[in-house]
């Protein structure tokens, strides 16, 4: 079973992309698990969360133990070197994810300027449910090697990690029943012309209490969740089926076509006959040629 995959960007008009470079899950008990930055080529910016278990990260002259619930972010190359100690008896489990793009190395020195090197994150916490996700998604090739919609999924996840390092999460980083119950809703029923309101009340929420909270565990407010839920449901029909875009408006909730462009723009930086013509599906095993 493919445990990692990589990816590579060969079109010019991809440096406008989030860009995932690698992404995968591990487990290390070897002492020969050990990655130098300063050695490395290739440039991003690399973030590894801990599952279970104990690893080491230097920075400069400081070595810290990265332990379960904790994640690192580092850029590549810098002066830094993350490995496993055999010391620690337990292997060592991860996820981690390569990346660059436009903005990027803005944000991440942004992040780290808050958190430092090391994040503490519950596992229920955004960045890595959105990361987990995103890894199984692209594992079980549910994203068709599409790069708009990889690039919008690492734009959340982006936006996700960065709400973290300014407003953090509960204490525990659990998200209430109430408000999955609430995402639960507006997912399966996205196609409809629902309301805030209903939504609370599914939720058993107070509308005010629904969109005051729920960018606390989502990162953004539920009108946003579910218009990026309708545009990341639309962008599998304009890949996938010759449906006109007004049917496909029609399909993902919205009331009229003009309302749908204004959005799908907002959020894709083109227009929806525009994602058409630039879709593209290629499947090289686990190196996706994107581009």
């Amino acid at each position: 079973m493919v445990k990692s995959l990589g990816f590579r960007y060969v079109k010019e008009d991809d440096r406008h992309l989030m860009r995932i470079l690698s992404i995968g899950m591990e487990s290390s008990h070897d002492e020969g698990y050990s990655w130098e930055g300063s050695k490395r080529e290739g440039g991003g910016f690399i973030f590894q969360f801990t599952l279970s278990g104990e690893g080491r990260l230097r920075v400069g002259t400081q070595v810290l133990s990265i332990l379960a619930g904790q994640a690192f972010l580092v850029k590549v190359p810098s002066d830094h070197c993350y490995y496993y100690e055999s010391a620690t008896a337990i292997p060592w489990e991860f996820i981690w994810l390569r990346f660059d793009g436009p903005g990027v190395e803005e944000l991440c020195f942004s992040i780290m300027n808050r958190t430092g090197p090391v994040l503490s994150l519950q596992r229920s916490a955004g960045p890595i449910m959105l990361l987990e996700r995103l890894y199984e998604d692209l594992l079980q090739e549910r994203l068709a090697e599409d790069k708009y919609l990889i690039s919008l999924r690492m734009y959340e996840w982006m936006m996700s990690l960065l709400r973290v390092s300014v407003q953090g999460v509960d204490e525990n980083g659990h998200i209430p029943d109430t408000f999955r119950k609430a995402v639960g809703y507006m997912d399966q029923h996205y196609t409809e012309s629902i309301q805030l309101s209903e939504v609370a009340a599914f939720a058993g929420l107070s509308k005010h209490h629904l969109c005051r909270m729920f960018p606390k565990y989502y990162g953004f407010t539920p009108i946003h969740y579910l218009r990026r839920k309708r545009i990341q449901e639309s962008l599998k029909l304009l890949r996938d089926t010759g449906l006109p875009a007004q049917e496909i408006a029609l399909r993902t909730g919205f009331d009229n076509l003009g309302y749908f462009g204004k959005v799908f723009r907002a959020l894709m930086g083109m227009t929806p006959t525009e994602f058409r013509g630039k879709r593209n599906d290629l499947n090289v095993d686990s190196i996706k040629l994107l581009g």
